[in-house]
């Protein structure tokens, strides 16, 4: 079975990477943050959803997990300086509404990045279904833009496109910019 930690493995970004901090923004089940303390490292889950929150404290407390879980916003989470090997946000930022604050907290994530540290992000596109009505499409072209203006260098990127079930089961079009970017300076 792979898991999220196998794909950030495969990209490289755990190459020089073995233990640490890790920051998942909007962690939704909390599967991810899991696996990743499992691995043997530090995590902090942040989930603004108070249901999905509630859900991750039970599997933490389940699974005897020190995951330190935050029930905020993730506009008014205050971001550490130089703390975060790895900082994880998987389709969370594209429901902040306002594309400029979305790319102040991809701001706040590279001041909170060690020096080498990656993060691993998605934004939803422009011609996705829920552009412009429950989130904010980025073009691929400004997300690269910026992410570059703001320091990181981009590994790897891809662009996901096309009709596929939501996690509530309905049938939606998705376009989906996928960036693992590193902070090396």
């Amino acid at each position: 079975m792979n898991t999220f930690y196998d794909f950030l493995e495969k990209k490289g970004v755990f190459d020089n990477i073995k233990e640490g901090n890790i920051l998942d923004i909007g962690s939704g089940s909390g599967d991810d943050a899991i696996a990743l303390e499992k691995k043997g490292f530090i995590v902090t889950s942040i989930e603004k959803n108070k249901d999905r929150y509630d859900l991750i404290m039970e599997k933490v407390h389940e699974s005897d997990s020190k995951i330190e879980v935050i029930n905020i916003e993730i506009e008014n989470y205050n971001f550490p300086v130089d703390k975060y090997n790895v900082i994880v946000a998987k389709n969370s930022l594209p429901f902040i509404l306002q594309k400029e604050n979305q790319f102040k907290v991809i701001e706040k994530t590279y001041s909170s990045l060690t020096k080498n540290g990656y993060l691993y992000l998605t934004l939803f596109g422009p011609k996705d279904a829920w552009a412009n009505n429950i989130i904010t499409g980025i073009d691929f072209k400004e997300a690269k833009t910026f992410l570059k203006k703001t320091g990181f260098e981009i590994k790897w990127h891809a662009i996901e496109e096309g009709w596929s079930k939501t996690t509530k089961g309905e049938l939606k079009y998705w376009d989906i910019n996928k960036f693992i970017c590193k902070k090396s300076h």
